[in-house]
């Protein structure tokens, strides 16, 4: 059962207990410089996230620019950027290990997973969860090693980290939030033109007004044994994500519903508006084939007129459905294959993060040979307009309860119900899940 608003005014005493019990748990995670990191169960490690102080802050005093000029304009014209090393500190490398340890406790206790006597990042580690793979359905249906897991304490830490809030108030400040609203807001059917390289139909907003996206993690497991390393990649629990892009490029501002009396697809409204993604890598992937990501770069400055072009020549594309697992739109390589063929391998290494345009043709390997987990957690921020407004409203509820969100799988969506209190925040992190308004 969701959480109400109204239990709000209970929140703040409901952090106070959680902070205290965390405070007589504390445990430390040892590590060295080759990051290898024995497994230990997260029962009781504590907290760092700053307290629930209602310390009023200033938008102004958040940002501290931490993307350069070039940076900035690489994102403009190659549609995606790479900020090395952003999380790439002790305190912050600590803050990654954590995920992993808690990622792995909720394995163990969801799907039954033996992790005893394994390190974090070792092959002894990836052959051991290969010959398990077939558990991994208890927390996954497997699309790109995504695991539906949310409500971690590491990842709310990440996501209310100063970095990740400074980072995407430039991006945004540089984009998108220049906007001028020009498509109506009522008619689904105009859309903006590549001559306005960041279309928003929400007319411009405030770069600093945002909220954390709530979103998954991947944790990919190489194919390594003998009996995964042989199966056609359809039989795999675990796969890669295909090319796709996380918008409808004929519609962008709009979704899509079946009509019930003509059976055809029609436009509706967004659920969220993500022009920005972005994730957290939590290991290095240098090279193919080691379950990493690729894009198709600049894509994002043609992709409406490529799409227009194109929708005349298939009169039917409205019959079935364009989107899948929401507004992603999957690219297949029979119709898609010379732009598939042209995508390129970023390569990345933990504490870096990723950014890319939702216009953005993407995937990451069809089949990971490497020798460790592929980790990564997705930690977007959405820009504070009217759809995303409603839709915060909604993972405050999830926050607040455990649950995970209402358009994901059902198999899963109460696996972090159980005896959950939410994670601390600190003042910035209650503005981002709007626990606290926005000034």
């Amino acid at each position: 059962m969701l959480v109400g608003v109204k239990r709000l005014s209970n929140v703040k005493n409901l952090f106070k207990l959680y902070n205290n019990n965390n405070n007589q748990q504390q445990q430390s995670i040892s590590n060295n410089s080759n990051r290898k990191y024995f497994y230990c169960s997260t029962s009781s490690t504590s907290s760092t996230a700053g307290n629930n102080s209602n310390t009023s802050i200033d938008d102004s005093e958040l940002v501290h620019r931490t993307l350069t000029i070039e940076e900035i304009e690489q994102f403009k014209s190659q549609g995606y950027l790479v900020k090395k090393g952003l999380f790439g500190d002790q305190d912050n490398d600590r803050l990654l290990t954590q995920h992993q340890v808690e990622l792995r406790d909720y394995l163990v206790k969801n799907a039954e997973i033996d992790l005893s006597n394994c390190s974090i990042g070792s092959r002894t580690e990836a052959i051991q969860l290969d010959n398990q793979h077939e558990k991994i359905a208890h927390v996954s249906n497997g699309f790109g090693g995504m695991i539906n897991f949310y409500h971690g304490t590491a990842m709310y830490r990440l996501r209310e980290s100063p970095l990740l809030y400074d980072s995407f108030s430039q991006l945004y400040q540089h984009t998108y939030a220049i906007g001028d609203g020009r498509i109506p807001n009522d008619n689904l059917n105009v859309e903006p033109q590549d001559s306005d390289p960041w279309p928003c139909k929400y007319g411009s907003f405030n770069p600093y007004h945002m909220y954390m996206f709530v979103n998954r993690c991947s944790f990919r497991i190489p194919t390594i044994g003998h009996e995964t390393i042989q199966k056609p990649l359809d039989q795999l629990i675990q796969r890669g994500t295909g090319t796709h892009m996380d918008c409808n490029p004929y519609h962008l501002f709009s979704g899509e519903i079946r009509n019930g009396e003509t059976g055809q697809m029609q436009p509706s409204p967004l659920r969220f508006w993500q022009p920005i993604q972005a994730f957290i890598s939590l290991t290095d992937t240098i090279n193919p084939d080691e379950g990493g990501f690729w894009c198709l770069p600049s894509f994002h400055t043609k992709c409406v007129s490529h799409f227009n072009s194109t929708k005349l020549q298939q009169p039917s594309w409205i019959d079935k459905p364009l989107l899948k697992r929401g507004n992603a739109f999957d690219m297949d390589e029979s119709e898609y294959g010379s732009m598939i063929g042209q995508m390129k391998f970023i390569p990345i290494k933990r504490g870096d993060i990723l950014f890319f345009d939702w216009r953005t043709p993407h995937h990451n390997d069809a089949r990971h040979v490497g020798n460790s987990i592929r980790e990564v957690v997705y930690s977007a921020h959405l820009p504070k307009v009217s759809v995303n407004e409603t839709y915060a409203a909604k993972q405050l509820n999830w926050y607040l309860s455990g649950a995970h969100p209402s358009y994901v799988s059902k198999a899963f969506s109460k696996l972090e119900m159980d005896n959950y209190s939410p994670p601390p925040l600190t003042p910035l992190g209650e503005k981002l899940i709007s626990l606290q308004p926005w000034s």
